[in-house]
């Protein structure tokens, strides 16, 4: 299963480490990573994915990653990590025309892109929608691996952690612009209020 992760450390190493005053500081900071992190990555994915913000958050889990030693304070490293499956069409907006057959099947993974399903191989026939359990349930976008009628492939998308990282194990460019950018503000406003600002 693809897994994304991102430790305090990484965003850390740039702020100022030489006031007393940044050891409380950073420790509320490490605070506001755990609490707000998670909805600064759901916004920078959703910035390039048509995804809901309720798919990113489920694919969260907070871990304890260690600790970091700062001026001499150990205090815990807290890792917002991300872990999925590939994700189906249906969690990007997919559309289906019910007047044509086999019907056309569309959908948007990247925001402003919107794209029709073709599956692996051309040959071997167009996409089809099949429920995903009893006659109620929601359908899902098959396609057939051979020319016979079985066996049967879901046709699969990114998972959340590719959202997060590229496949070097980097944080994409939006996430990492985002996370640094607000876990700066919010370790000024700690050390503001430290100092009495």
């Amino acid at each position: 299963m693809p897994r994304a992760t991102i430790n305090i450390d990484q965003v850390v190493k740039g702020l100022n480490k030489d006031k007393e005053q940044s050891k409380k500081a950073l420790k509320r900071t490490i605070s506001d990573m755990r609490s707000r992190g998670p909805g600064w990555v759901s916004k920078a994915v959703r910035e390039e994915y048509n995804i809901k913000a309720g798919d990113v958050k489920a694919a969260m889990h907070t871990e304890k990653a260690g600790s970091i030693s700062f001026g001499g304070v150990v205090v815990d490293n807290v890792a917002l990590v991300y872990r999925g499956r590939h994700l189906t069409h249906t969690h990007f907006n997919m559309r289906y025309n019910k007047s044509s057959q086999p019907y056309p099947i569309s959908a948007e993974v990247k925001k402003g892109n919107r794209r029709q399903l073709h599956g692996k191989s051309r040959n071997v026939g167009k996409p089809f929608l099949i429920h995903s359990g009893g006659a109620n349930t929601k359908k899902i976008p098959f396609q057939r691996v051979k020319e016979s009628r079985i066996p049967l492939e879901a046709i699969k998308t990114i998972s959340i952690p590719q959202m997060v990282q590229d496949g070097n194990g980097n944080l994409k460019p939006g996430v990492e612009k985002a996370v640094n950018e607000n876990l700066e503000k919010r370790f000024k406003h700690h050390i503001d209020q430290v100092m009495g600002k």
